[in-house]
């Protein structure tokens, strides 16, 4: 599978879950969907990473809300905000 179908895949995830309640299923949905367009969209990247941290603080869903960090901390990594980048990091 090449990086731009799994992007595709992904993003079809991402909308199937994005009329449901907010839910693991969809926060880790963001959370692999913003992972994987880091390099390539990382402003898209960052606005998907703070999506499922909220949503993950609203479920009390750790894992979640730690993956959404370390997205967030990576965009801000390359964006140059290496304060912010280490904040969400630790």
């Amino acid at each position: 599978m090449t990086v731009q179908e799994k992007i595709k895949q992904l993003e079809t995830k991402v909308a199937a879950t994005a009329q449901e309640e907010a839910s693991a299923t969809q926060v880790d949905a963001l959370n692999e969907l913003s992972w994987e367009i880091k390099y390539t969209d990382s402003k898209r990247a960052l606005e998907l990473s703070r999506r499922a941290r909220e949503m993950a603080e609203e479920l009390v869903y750790l894992k979640g809300m730690a993956y959404a960090l370390r997205n967030s901390a990576a965009c801000h990594w390359f964006f140059a905000s290496y304060d912010e980048a280490l904040s969400d990091a630790l």
